[in-house]
């Protein structure tokens, strides 16, 4: 047996860590769901389910089809090794008949033989979601992306100009260079985006390069209410490159919560630390930030306490060293 939530809209099936499941098993509860013409949220997760191939994104493309229906969709195939390519070919397909979809949850995370060609093949089935509010993506632990990979999927989006939320993970991105990251000048479209989360930790070959294209990105997005930026493990940030991000946050006039993490970013020292507080000292709508600066051995708690005096204005503040 396996977790079932079920509703006249919501139907979600949680096969996670089911190391047996197969594509025919896949296949075939797929055959009921079919039947399900007015679900409106489908999650499917299948986390560690390692027997899984592209077959399995066949089977789901050919079983959603008749849901013309559905707003929200979660797929979830986190470390299975045995998706390629091919796999984004059927989520493309899946994606270009399934147009009401206004949420979208995607994680591929460990899925280590997607490349680049594949992630060209999801975004053109994205770009035709013209009713997308919401996608989360997650290609963390995806080794064969490089640059031309976050090109390929991140470029080209400008027929999703409503986006509310954006949420990108490409942790653990050993193939990933400043030149990858500047596709994400092309987010500048995204007036009405009101939530954006990066996800670049472990990427140890970005530096204040990508910081800064971030910051030109993050000084047109005036309507930003939640920013959640994520560098831990990132070995050539310095404190050059919290100034710089600094920079960007200073004109997010409607935002209300700030995370940034540069855990383990050893280059950083109390200076970078300070700054961030004149980035944020104009933010009238600012109640809640949470910064992590630990394992950096030049960070000490004097610069914390002194931080968190300059910022006792902030009803939810953490800073974690």
């Amino acid at each position: 047996s396996f977790p079932t939530r079920r509703s006249s809209d919501l139907l979600e099936l949680d096969f996670s860590n089911c190391i047996k499941l197969s594509d025919a098993g896949v296949k075939f509860f797929l055959e009921g769901i079919r039947w399900l013409t007015k679900l409106k949220e489908l999650r499917l997760l299948f986390s560690n389910c390692t027997q899984l191939s592209d077959n399995a994104l066949l089977y789901i493309k050919e079983g959603l089809l008749s849901l013309k229906e559905l707003e929200e969709l979660t797929l979830d195939f986190e470390n299975s090794q045995n998706i390629y390519d091919n796999g984004m070919v059927h989520l493309q397909s899946l994606l270009k008949h399934c147009l009401s979809i206004k949420v979208l949850n995607l994680s591929l995370s460990g899925c280590k033989y997607i490349t680049y060609n594949g992630l060209l093949s999801l975004k053109e089935g994205l770009v035709c979601l013209r009713h997308l509010r919401e996608i989360s993506l997650d290609f963390s632990n995806c080794p064969s992306l490089f640059d031309k990979g976050i090109e390929n999927l991140l470029g080209g989006w400008d027929a999703l100009y409503d986006l509310k939320k954006l949420k990108l993970s490409f942790a653990n991105g050993s193939s990933i260079t400043d030149s990858g990251i500047k596709v994400l000048e092309s987010f500048s479209s995204f007036k009405t985006l009101e939530v954006l989360e990066l996800g670049f930790d472990k990427c140890g070959r970005i530096s204040e390069k990508s910081i800064e294209t971030i910051k030109e990105v993050l000084k047109t997005l005036i309507c930003l209410r939640k920013v959640n930026l994520s560098f831990s493990n990132c070995s050539n940030i310095t404190d050059n490159g919290v100034y710089i991000l600094q920079e960007g946050i200073k004109s997010l006039i409607s935002l209300e919560e700030l995370e940034l993490r540069f855990s383990s970013c050893t280059k950083i020292t109390d200076f970078g630390l300070g700054v961030i507080k004149f980035g944020v000292k104009n933010l009238e709508s600012l109640y809640k930030i949470k910064l992590d600066f630990s394992s950096i051995p030049k960070v000490t708690k004097q610069a914390v306490e002194d931080l968190q005096l300059g910022l006792s204005y902030i009803s939810d503040l953490e800073i974690v060293i």
